[in-house]
């Protein structure tokens, strides 16, 4: 496999994300957030395929399941005016279903094409069996919670904390009995039991735990990102406790073998 079907597929993408056009600036807003979170991803897939030295047509395979992960989105927000999947559809799923309607994939193998419809279809899942899925999912993963960490800790850092104003979660400082519990024994945390915007940020310091390279693992600590969380929280004992134990497991992640 070539350069030659991506940048093919790359144009595919671009067409359609350009039919998705709103009069109203709050809504195309939301549809050039996933346009350009769309392309840092790919970048976060083709810098990790780098690090971790795949080959050529494996790191073809990243940067097009990077770009491809998040296009159930456009018709998603078109349709329901929401992202979230509890409200309107499975993104990724749909992703997938839109990626087989217009025969994408039909210049690759059949395992090839297994790969990344599972890559696609599973990014957005809690959690995913390790032993059954393929490094692309892991990629994946890693690659969207990198770029989703850098367009909300934009947004705690700039003045008004933008995103208070996007979902339904209570602006009263606090964090939860039960998302504080989970987070101390390092548990998965369900979207559906966050009750606060201290819940939503503790959440999003957890994924820490979910990331699958120790690549990525250097990207959050480089970045600051885990730093950058916790200043947005409201200041507490839970809060503090929470993140001194993620930046021990940080650390200890990326001391050398």
């Amino acid at each position: 496999m070539s350069d030659i079907p991506f940048m093919k597929l790359k144009k595919w993408f671009n067409d359609y994300a350009q039919q998705y056009k709103f009069a109203e600036e709050k809504h195309q807003k939301q549809i050039d957030l996933k346009y350009y979170h769309s392309y840092r991803v790919y970048q976060e897939m083709k810098n990790l395929a780098e690090k971790l030295t795949l080959a050529k047509k494996d790191q073809t395979v990243a940067h097009l399941i990077g770009l491809f992960h998040d296009l159930g989105r456009f018709e998603q927000y078109k349709r329901y005016h929401t992202f979230s999947d509890i409200r309107s559809l499975d993104h990724a799923q749909f992703g997938v279903k839109i990626i087989k309607e217009n025969k994408l994939l039909e210049g690759f193998d059949q395992k090839t094409q297994s790969k990344i419809y599972q890559a696609i279809g599973y990014h957005n899942k809690a959690e995913i069996p390790e032993k059954e899925f393929s490094n692309d999912a892991k990629m994946i993963r890693d690659a969207d919670k990198l770029d989703i960490w850098h367009i909300f800790t934009s947004r705690y850092t700039a003045k008004g904390e933008e995103y208070n104003k996007s979902n339904s979660l209570s602006s009263e400082p606090g964090i939860s009995l039960e998302v504080y519990e989970k987070m101390s024994k390092g548990e998965v945390i369900d979207y559906q039991k966050l009750k606060t915007q201290d819940d939503l940020k503790l959440m999003q310091m957890g994924w820490v735990y979910d990331l699958n390279f120790k690549e990525s693992l250097n990207q959050v600590k480089k970045r600051g990102y885990l730093d950058e969380i916790y200043q947005a929280i409201s200041p507490s004992k839970k809060a503090d406790i929470i993140y001194q134990k993620i930046s021990s497991y940080l650390n200890s992640m990326l001391r050398d073998d």
